[in-house]
C-alpha cells in the first residue's frame, strides 16, 4: 500500500530493501486505495548520479523525429519484419550531422537491437551526452553504419521552446 503524499518515497520489497521510488496512486476515491505506480530503483540511481555530479540530469539526444513501422510501411520498404524506427524528419542537431535521413530505419542503437520507437527512445534517454555511438540504418534497401555523437536532450528542448516561441510572434 503507498500512502497519499508519499510520492517520492522509497518503495521497499519485503525485506526491507529499497526497489523504487512512488511515482503516483491511481485511486478511484481519492484515498491510498488503488494502484500504485513507482519507478524501479534501477532509473533512479542513474538520476541521482547525474545530480551528485552535475547538479541536474543530463539525457542523451539523437535528434531525429520518428515513428513506428508498420506492416505496410515495412512491406512498402522491402523489409521482411516490422522492427526498427521509422526516420520521419531530421532537424538540425547530431543526426543531421552525422547524415541520417528522413525515410532511414533505425535497427540498432549502441549494440542494441531497435524493436520500435519506445526501445529507441529508452536507450537513447539513458545514453552518455557526448558519447559517440554507432547507429544501423537501413537506407534504400541496405543496411548502412552511421557513428553520432550525442546531444543533450535538456538543452535541445531548452532551444526548441525559445525557437517556437519566437516563431509565434508575427510582425506585419
Amino acid at each position: 500500500s503507498i500512502n497519499s503524499g508519499n510520492s517520492g518515497g522509497p518503495l521497499f520489497n519485503t525485506d526491507g530493501k529499497v526497489i523504487g521510488v512512488n511515482t503516483a496512486i491511481l485511486s478511484p476515491n481519492g484515498l491510498s486505495i488503488g494502484i500504485g505506480y513507482s519507478m524501479s530503483s534501477n532509473v533512479v540511481s542513474k538520476v541521482v548520479e547525474q545530480l551528485v555530479e552535475y547538479g541536474e540530469t543530463q539525457r542523451g539526444w539523437l535528434g531525429v523525429r520518428i515513428q513506428n513501422l508498420s506492416e505496410d510501411i515495412a512491406e512498402s520498404l522491402g523489409l521482411d519484419n516490422s522492427a526498427g524506427a521509422l526516420v520521419t524528419s531530421v532537424p538540425s542537431g547530431p543526426a543531421q550531422d552525422a547524415g541520417i535521413r528522413s525515410g532511414d530505419v533505425i535497427i540498432s542503437f549502441d549494440g542494441y537491437d531497435v524493436l520500435d520507437t519506445r526501445t529507441l527512445i529508452r536507450i537513447v534517454g539513458s545514453s552518455e551526452v557526448g558519447k559517440i555511438v554507432t547507429i544501423g540504418l537501413i537506407r534504400d534497401g541496405k543496411e548502412v553504419t552511421v557513428k553520432v555523437e550525442l546531444g543533450r536532450f535538456e538543452e535541445a528542448e531548452a532551444q526548441a521552446k525559445r525557437t517556437q516561441k519566437n516563431n509565434s510572434i508575427k510582425i506585419i
